[in-house]
């Protein structure tokens, strides 16, 4: 339970590190191509735009897809095993006994 509230929190606090709003894309492309030296309202600052827009997004999905991974493999590594044991004991002589023992884990 203690490591599902840890990876529900970390999801949380992080989700806004991974994703720009198209705002600040917006901004931060605009910033990117008037410093290039691109004027508004030219098609190089609209191509400047676009491909800027383009590939933000695909940064966003793929810091996405690793911080998806991560946790993952977070959870993986400190998921919680329960393990059965059965055994089936048959008579012997004396003290000793004989038989065989099951244990399955999941």
């Amino acid at each position: 339970m203690r490591t599902l509230l840890v990876l529900i929190a970390a999801t949380v606090m992080l989700s806004g590190c991974m994703g720009r709003s198209p705002d600040q894309r917006f901004a931060e492309a605009q910033n990117a191509c008037t410093g290039y030296g691109f004027r508004p309202g030219t098609d190089n600052y609209a191509n400047c735009m676009m491909q800027l827009d383009a590939m933000m997004i695909e940064q966003d999905a793929s810091r996405r897809q690793a911080m998806a991974a991560a946790l993952n493999d977070y959870a993986e590594r400190n998921r919680s095993v329960t393990c059965n044991t059965s055994a089936s004991v048959q008579g012997g002589y004396g003290n000793s006994a004989y038989g065989h023992s099951t244990t399955t884990c999941r």
